[in-house]
């Protein structure tokens, strides 16, 4: 009797055992499954793409566009890059979250859904400042603007950058081209109270751009036109995430300077500067009105410095704060915090280490071809290059 129950005990033992080791199988071949998932997004036949594999093991698209280069494909990695796991967190929690978390669509488990939509995340994640991978990052609002600038407008680049057709997004899918390869999907976003919304007719990926303490930016595009539209939302909205990083001897679009052999001792952009003309070597300074002149060495009237706006650049003086601009004229002044006439294009000349400073609201260039101005220039003129001078007392 003693025997029997101590065989049964035995049995009962093994098959427990078992079943254990049935259900850790069966847990560790769903995350190898949810890997080897394919995307069944509509990728452009003619573009050449790069590839990209994130802390978590799973393999993306890329593709360059202009002076970047972008995941053609939904971040869905589930640790950040020190191996920490990213929480998961179902619809019902959502609200709840003050830290980095993730969802999936509808709370969904299926591996093709997740491999082609990627995960939702919310933006405590980005603040964590371990999301991406080495060597790439979110993206910020500058990033996104060179982007929309490299594909002609942000009026026009939401259709080249959407997968074209209507296999994921809802009809009409206005415009869709994808003729960039960037395959922007309808991954819709969760909102911040445990919402999902417009799966399959909007696409939403974060900035990596504060709007303030709660907030931040994000791009979206819709199926009803070709826009690539810029808006804020509370950091505990759940959206997609696309990383990006610089093509390979390229300058950072958050950076002021792309490409330019500026001096070579110092290209950091959050350092002050001369402004110093090519061909009388005078410097900008506003010592005495706004003037290019010889200067004294020490004069915070004749330095500058870089703000990075929009993919362009704002130059703002050391002594009074103020901008250049071209709202009433060349000036420098006090401005508004939109004004396309204080944002400036910095062009390298080839093989020197000058540039030209271009006006984004009127394409005219700074020049002292007939005294200082900004007007249009023949291509030559000495008088419209500069060189950008971080040889200067701290």
């Amino acid at each position: 009797m003693i025997l029997r129950y101590a065989k049964q005990i035995v049995l009962i033992s093994l098959i427990v055992i078992g079943f254990s080791a049935i259900g850790q199988t069966k847990v560790d071949r769903k995350g190898e499954n949810a890997r080897a998932a394919k995307s069944t997004a509509v990728f452009n036949p003619a573009v050449t793409y790069g590839t990209m594999t994130d802390q978590d093991g799973n393999e993306y698209k890329t593709v360059q566009i202009g002076n970047q280069i972008w995941m053609a494909e939904n971040l869905r990695t589930t640790k950040y890059n020190d191996g920490t796991p990213i929480p998961r967190v179902s619809s019902g929690e959502w609200s709840k979250q003050t830290g980095g978390a993730y969802c999936t669509n509808e709370n969904s488990n299926d591996p093709t859904l997740i491999a082609t939509y990627g995960l939702l995340y919310n933006w405590y994640t980005i603040a964590t400042g371990k999301i991406a991978p080495e060597g790439w990052r979110v993206p910020t609002n500058d990033d996104w603007a060179a982007l929309a600038k490299a594909l002609g407008s942000k009026f026009t680049a939401g259709g080249k950058l959407k997968e074209a057709g209507t296999v994921h997004w809802k009809a009409p899918n206005k415009d869709a081209t994808n003729e960039s390869g960037f395959t922007a999907l309808p991954s819709g976003h969760i909102t911040d109270y445990n919402r999902f919304m417009y799966f399959e007719t909007q696409s939403y990926m974060w900035s990596a751009t504060e709007s303030s303490s709660t907030s931040a930016f994000y791009q979206v595009m819709s199926y009803v036109n070709d826009d690539l539209t810029q808006a804020g939302n509370n950091k505990k909205f759940g959206l997609a995430i696309r990383l990006v990083k610089d093509a390979e001897g390229m300058a950072s679009a958050s950076g002021s300077i792309k490409n330019a052999k500026v001096s070579e001792k110092k290209k950091q952009d959050d350092k002050f500067f001369n402004i110093k003309n090519r061909w009388k070597g005078t410097s900008i300074n506003i010592e005495n009105g706004l003037a290019v002149g010889e200067i004294a060495p020490g004069w915070h009237s004749a330095m500058w410095i870089f703000e990075p706006v929009e993919g362009y650049v704002r130059i703002k003086n050391r002594w009074k704060g103020t901008y250049l601009n071209v709202e009433n004229g060349f000036g420098c002044t006090d401005i508004a915090p939109g004004w396309h006439s204080a944002m400036w294009e910095i062009e390298p000349v080839e093989g020197t280490n000058y540039v030209k400073i271009k006006n984004r609201w009127k394409g005219t260039y700074i020049n002292i071809e007939n005294g200082l101005n900004c007007t249009e220039i023949s291509p030559g003129w000495h008088s419209a290059m500069w060189e950008i001078d971080y040889n200067v007392p701290e």
